[in-house]
């Protein structure tokens, strides 16, 4: 060994000279359980002189740990084989740090059969990040895709540290003991209670990496000035001024004090440990900061520099490869172009952002995808009152997003309620998860800024469980009820009002957001009457005050009514008949707060919208109409909340993935492009997984027609199988209720006239399905959500009548059957449970096919018949594309 040569990375012949790997479907920029990040790729030959100084500097332990004997160094052979792989039947995936291998991973098949043993190693001063973990996650994933489905390992019966890694992974584990060595064999199909498991694990690992952006240590403002009005100057004096009690440090070459304070010429000029920088430089400087951070070994960076260069491949690749080199060096970035972060909570209160305003601590999470609405925010959420947890300035959002934040906020103690502004998504499933799982703890208020009209927009949010609204202001104001009294049990509401005209209004609108007038009980109503002014009465939701009225009034009869089984909520409007009094009813009112179990929402003419005054969780609304639109969204939320059970994804029985699966593959393979079904074929898709389909034979001459008839019994329908079906005659290529031989013939020539002899290539005969209710359910990319199901009214009108639900996959628990009471079909299928019930399984059974086939790129049935025989497909047309790059999504990915 002593004698053995060098390695030469660029020698010819040797496997090192191959070049740097190129990008796979299966490298990842990946976190940490500890919140670090690392880059995972394949490895490639040209690692081995990486491979070498990775092995050499591991411990004797883990040495032997891994290779169960000695083994300070690899030869050129043992070195070449751990660097040179298929991906196939041998797979390894390494853990890059910069440029460095951290760890190994990797499966080597055994020969003839659908097992691999699996083998990790990590170096020393990475162990306990939860890295080996998250490699096995990956490498389970390559293996499932190349037919594996079983993984082996040999483990020393001492090595505690792998053995608890198998027994958390979250498969089932046999293991058997050896002469010292613990055999372990466990299956890799991704069951529940693994897909569970890898996320809980990808939520802890994501907020811990929030939580060293949002809780540093220390932070350094590169580019910090004491120029006035500059950005750098302004991000100090707010940092300062916030109590941040850790060590602040300016970083500018061009001068020598800030503040009062020493400034270095770089990060790494600065001699103590920075958790997070700042970054308000000139954008040809960002990328000098970045590499100048990677050396310090900084955490994370909020970049505020926007139009960062746009060098040959524009700009958005500049920003993606700075990112890409960051992650690679365990740091994260907020921005380009944020206006910074702030923190209220913990012991550690950070105001690292532009804008001057400040806010009270409170239990309010905003993530802002935009820079320049951040200072408009916070000034209004400081004019309202609303007390903040957490702001974030996403920016041009290249690194950090809304679903790291929504992973953050889960745990975050301090966080009560979240809201978003978006104008992008960037993974749309990843967030549907995370929100449908969050939503159930704490309520989530999102506006898309350009997306209100979107149908799908808005079906994505129902689905997750978030409360979606049209302004910014709708934001804020169903923030100040979510934040303030407990949350309505239901929709019956009392308006309380010592001025008519306003409460008409706020009945209106109470109509209007699906709120219905409180019908309080008889005695009720006269203990609430008894000590109120004559005049007073309560009838139809409303309790009408006099113009008399006077606090005490307004305390007992909200104490009464907020008491009574009969009412979910209240809105109390005080009209001064003076405008000096506009303000009368509020002690009385703040008096009471502390006992309120219901909400209650103020409606104060004459006064601002804020609390009910300092410190108070009562909001005040100057008219009804917002105060009631607040109310009602957060009733339908909470109603939705409690009609959709807990869970992620419905799988009926009977799902045959790999007979679907050949379906798609004898297509793609005939045409590689992508290609519609032939009819028998996209039947063939569907009842793959199970989904009813009316009886028939694909033929291709009248003759073997006629017979196919005879077989499945007449009435018939003749169907030419490779053309789009635009109607029900045989010029579209159908033909109906055909009763005997003579007329399927008749029918077969009369097609064949009007669309030629091509298109009678495949021909379907078809039995007459039941009659029942004409439904249509169609599968269609959206540009920025993936596949989207739509269910509704069929037929041949069905494009005219445009009743299209939609829905993404995949379907949680209650999808299918909100999507079916959403539509105008709902009255077509009518209350039988045979037909409701088939046409859920059938829209269950649709979502399940395009979420496990992506090369599914269109389905159209249309028509489906539901009746007391359950639901019947009819129609399908649907069309196959090259899908991209599988990439298991069971993968945990930044």
């Amino acid at each position: 060994m002593a004698d053995e040569p060098s390695v030469d990375p660029g020698a010819d012949g040797d496997p090192a000279a191959d070049g740097a790997p190129a990008e796979t479907p299966w490298d990842a920029d990946v976190v940490l359980s500890d919140g670090g990040t690392v880059h995972v790729r394949p490895v490639h030959p040209s690692d081995l002189e990486r491979w070498r100084r990775f092995h050499g500097g591991l411990s004797s332990d883990s040495v032997y740990y891994r290779y169960f004997s000695p083994k300070p160094r690899l030869n050129v052979a043992e070195l070449t084989r751990f660097t040179t792989v298929d991906m196939a039947d041998r797979a390894a995936l390494v853990a890059m740090l910069g440029d460095d291998i951290i760890a190994d991973a990797r499966y080597d098949r055994w020969a003839g059969k659908d097992e691999a043993e699996v083998a990790f190693v990590v170096a020393d001063e990475h162990h306990g990040r939860g890295i080996t973990t998250l490699l096995l996650e990956h490498l389970a994933a390559i293996a499932r895709l190349n037919g594996i489905v079983r993984f082996t390992a040999e483990v020393l019966a001492d090595n505690r540290a792998m053995l608890a890694v198998f027994a958390k992974a979250g498969w089932p584990l046999s293991r058997e003991l050896d002469s010292g060595i613990i055999d372990v064999v466990f299956d890799i199909v991704p069951t529940p209670d693994y897909l569970n498991t890898v996320e809980r694990r990808e939520q802890r690992a994501e907020s811990r990496s929030m939580a060293r952006l949002l809780h540093p240590r220390s932070v350094a403002v590169v580019g910090a000035s004491d120029k006035t009005s500059s950005v750098g100057r302004v991000l100090m004096q707010n940092l300062m001024g916030s109590g941040f009690p850790g060590p602040i440090y300016a970083v500018n070459p061009a001068h020598r004090q800030v503040a009062n304070m020493p400034c270095y010429p770089n990060l790494q000029a600065i001699p103590d440990d920075v958790a997070l920088a700042l970054v308000a430089v000139p954008p040809d400087d960002v990328e000098s900061v970045v590499d100048d951070a990677i050396a310090k070994n900084v955490r994370g960076l909020i970049i505020v520099t926007s139009d960062l260069p746009e060098p040959g491949d524009g700009g958005v690749s500049f920003a993606r490869r700075l990112v890409t080199r960051a992650r690679g060096n365990g740091m994260r970035i907020i921005g380009p172009a944020s206006m910074g972060v702030l923190s209220t909570s913990g012991d550690v209160p950070l105001r690292a952002v532009l804008a001057p305003t400040v806010v009270r601590q409170g239990g309010v999470s905003i993530s802002l995808q935009s820079g320049p609405l951040g200072i408009g925010l916070l000034e209004l959420a400081s004019r309202l009152g609303i007390g903040l947890a957490t702001f974030v300035s996403l920016g041009d959002r290249a690194d950090v997003s809304g679903n790291d934040l929504l992973q953050y906020w889960e745990d975050d103690p301090a966080t009560k309620v979240v809201l978003l502004y978006t104008e992008t998504f960037g993974n749309p499933r990843k967030f549907a998860r995370i929100a449908r799982r969050l939503t159930r703890s704490k309520p989530v208020v999102a506006v898309r800024a350009g997306g209100s009209a979107d149908p799908t927009t808005a079906a994505l949010y129902e689905q997750a469980g978030v409360i979606r609204v049209r302004t910014v202001r709708e934001l804020f104001d169903t923030a100040r009820v979510l934040d303030g009294p407990p949350l309505p049990r239901g929709d019956r509401v009392v308006v309380v009002s010592n001025a008519a005209s306003p409460a008409l209004l706020a009945l209106d609108a109470a109509r209007v957001e699906g709120l219905r007038p409180a019908e309080v009980g008889i005695d009720t109503v006269g203990e609430v009457l008894e000590a109120l002014p004559v005049g007073a009465s309560l009838a139809g939701g409303v309790l009408q005050l006099t113009h008399r009225a006077m606090p005490a009034d307004y305390a007992h009869a909200v104490e009464l009514l907020e008491a009574s089984p009969d009412v979910d909520a209240l809105v109390v409007i005080f009209a001064p008949p003076l405008p000096d009094l506009v303000a009368l009813p509020v002690d009385a009112l703040v008096e009471i707060e502390r006992s309120l179990t219901k909400p209650v929402v103020a409606v104060m003419v004459g006064m601002d919208d804020g609390p009910l005054a300092p410190g108070s969780r009562v909001p005040v609304f100057a008219f009804p109409e917002s105060a009631v639109g607040a109310l009602g969204r957060i009733a339908r939320w909470v109603r939705r909340q409690a009609e959709v059970p807990a869970g992620e994804t419905r799988r009926p029985d009977g799902l045959d993935v790999d007979a679907a699966r050949t379906v798609i593959g004898r297509a793609l393979a005939a045409r590689p492009s992508g290609t519609m079904l032939p009819l028998s074929e996209a039947e063939a898709l569907l009842r793959a997984y199970g989904v009813s389909v009316s009886a028939g034979r694909a033929v291709t001459s009248v003759e073997a027609a006629t017979a196919a008839a005879v077989e499945l019994g007449f009435p018939v329908a003749l169907k030419a199988a490779g053309i789009v079906r635009r109607g029900r005659s045989e010029r579209a290529g159908v033909a109906l209720d055909l009763h005997d031989a003579s007329e399927v013939r008749r029918a077969w020539e009369g097609m064949e006239a009007e669309l030629g002899p091509a298109a009678l290539v495949e021909v379907v005969v078809q039995a007459m399905a039941p009659p029942g209710a004409e439904l249509r359910v169609a599968v269609e990319p959206h540009p920025a959500l993936g596949p989207v199901v739509t269910f509704g009214l069929g037929g041949v009108l069905a494009d005219a009548i445009g009743d299209r639900v939609p829905r993404l996959v995949p379907f949680a628990p209650g999808e299918a059957a909100a999507a079916v009471a959403a539509s105008r079909a709902n009255r077509a299928i009518g209350s039988d449970e045979r037909a409701v019930s088939g046409v859920i399984d059938m829209l269950e059974r649709v979502a399940c096919l395009v979420d496990d086939h992506p090369e599914l790129h269109t389905l159209v049935i249309n028509p489906a018949l539901a009746s007391t025989d359950g639901a019947w497909v009819v129609d399908v047309t649907a069309h196959v594309h090259p899908a991209p790059a599988a990439v298991d999504p069971v993968r945990r990915l930044v």
